[in-house]
């Protein structure tokens, strides 16, 4: 819903959806060592119950300023079961195990917005002041009973997992837009962020009729994230030259106290810089280099290293230790007849953080699916788009893409080089009487990352299209 009431225009919207997913996985493991077999059929059912709702409201005080706020409340549910059943095989030795998992994992999340804009000048200069909060509170649990078989001795265990969590996010920052002359504009701003985590989880198992603790450990993080960032942005444009430089810099504070072990105190610099050049009056042909330097923190839920069981030998977990991702992005790009382009570029990236499958040092017979920083991990790429207009009635718009990475998993490895190729196409035919056909196809090469190998895959999808007057669109697909 959208309306203009006076000096104000609200939009309202919610939504809510109930479905349910059926995944059935096999797993087969060889441990090379010992000679052993590992083999595992898992069925899982989830039922997703999720539902939202948004106001804002934007107020023109007067023509130069406005004042706006936003609120919304956001719901999740999750639960199923999951049936596994696994095999392990060493010489004469067999174990089975037939087991059930029930998960639990709901959340609630709650957030608002405020900014006041104020319009300086009649050339688009403005002074904006934001101000944000969201606060979430997910609680995850599951009950396992697990039948185990070995070489005809029977025993099962019952055990339990509950975590409950509370993160709070809140940031405030004042930017500056002005418009200098028709050739320069600059940007300034600074900008605080205030990241609150807590999370708590508990593991037990049953043992004559008493709930023990599991030899996997509970544990408490409680920490406080605070970034303060300031930046600066010129932009200029003469004839056939335009150019974007920035420089941002940011500087973060961790503190969990002595129980979290979290505790971070660094400085970061992030040039940017774009350069675009039109080889022709019209800017029909041009070429364009850029270079960025950026950060990716690790999310909540690669840090907090609950274990999430995937089978009876399997389970994802995060790293509390993980660092920062640091990435240099350096693309040069021609364009030819505004629509064509060919770009090469590399992506530089430290302290890389990928999913990595390790075995767990408690119990050589466990994998664990976590999250690592790896010393090496740079692409380097080339890219073409090629959007064409057969005829009319048939357009057809393709893009390749080529990437060769290298990594190293640990400092002391060797370099290991990947290709990968990933290609997207897409087609539009316009059929008489408003009919219309699309065809999409994508797809890429088998890749390697940190050490999990992912296999090629290909996806099409199809589309018949009518139009109905012009308000109404009949679609079916495949």
């Amino acid at each position: 819903i959208n309306a203009h009431v006076g000096k104000f225009d609200i939009s309202a919207s919610g939504w809510y959806v109930d479905y349910g997913v059926d995944a059935i996985s096999r797993e087969k493991t060889i441990y090379h060592k010992t000679n052993a077999l590992m083999e595992a059929d898992s069925e899982i059912g989830l039922g997703v119950n999720d539902g939202a709702a948004n106001i804002s409201a934007v107020a023109e005080l007067n023509p130069r300023h406005s004042i706006g706020l936003a609120l919304e409340f956001q719901s999740t549910r999750q639960e199923g079961p999951t049936d596994s059943y696994t095999s392990y095989r060493m010489g004469d030795y067999e174990q089975l195990n037939v087991s059930r998992y029930a998960m639990m994992d709901k959340s609630t999340r709650y957030a608002a917005a405020l900014n006041y804009i104020i319009k300086t000048d009649t050339l688009g200069s403005t002074l904006k002041f934001i101000v944000d909060y969201n606060q979430s509170a997910p609680t995850k649990g599951e009950d396992s009973h697990a039948m185990i078989d070995e070489n005809g001795i029977q025993t099962d265990s019952l055990y339990n997992y509950r975590n409950t969590s509370l993160f709070r996010i809140a940031t405030a920052s004042v930017a500056r837009e002005r418009t200098l002359s028709s050739h320069w504009k600059l940007k300034y701003g600074a900008k605080y962020t205030y990241n609150e985590i807590n999370s708590a989880s508990q593991y037990r198992y049953l043992n004559a009729g008493v709930w023990m603790p599991s030899v996997v450990d509970d544990f408490d993080i409680s920490y406080a994230e605070n970034i303060g960032a300031a930046y600066a942005t010129a932009t200029m444009n003469y004839g056939r030259f335009s150019a974007v430089v920035g420089l941002r810099g940011e500087y973060t504070y961790t503190d969990g106290g002595r129980e979290s072990g979290v505790s971070q105190k660094y400085f970061s610099l992030f040039p940017n810089a774009n350069f675009s050049f039109a080889l022709d009056k019209s800017g029909k042909h041009s070429l364009v280099a850029q270079y960025s330097r950026n950060i990716a923190r690790p999310s909540f839920w690669n840090l907090t290293p609950n274990r999430q069981q995937i089978s009876d030998y399997t389970f994802q977990s995060g790293n509390p230790l993980l660092k920062p991702q640091y990435t240099d992005n350096i693309t040069v790009t021609a364009v030819v007849a505004y629509k064509y382009s060919l770009t090469l570029g590399m992506n530089i990236r430290h302290d890389a953080i990928q999913q990595i499958v390790l075995q767990d040092p408690n119990n050589p017979q466990m994998m664990e699916l976590t999250y690592k920083n790896l010393p090496t991990d740079n692409f380097y790429l080339a890219s073409l788009n090629l959007p064409f207009n057969v005829t009319k009635w048939w357009d057809w718009n393709t893009n390749i893409t080529g990437l060769i990475s290298k990594q190293r998993i640990t400092e002391d490895s060797e370099f290991e080089v990947n290709e990968v190729a990933q290609w997207n196409t897409n087609m539009t035919f316009k059929l008489p009487k408003k009919f219309f056909i699309d065809v999409y196809y994508q797809g890429m090469t088998s890749a390697k990352v940190s050490n999990i190998r992912m296999k090629g895959n290909h996806s099409m999808t199809f589309n018949i299209k009518k139009q109905i007057k012009d308000s109404w669109t009949l679609q079916c697909g495949l």
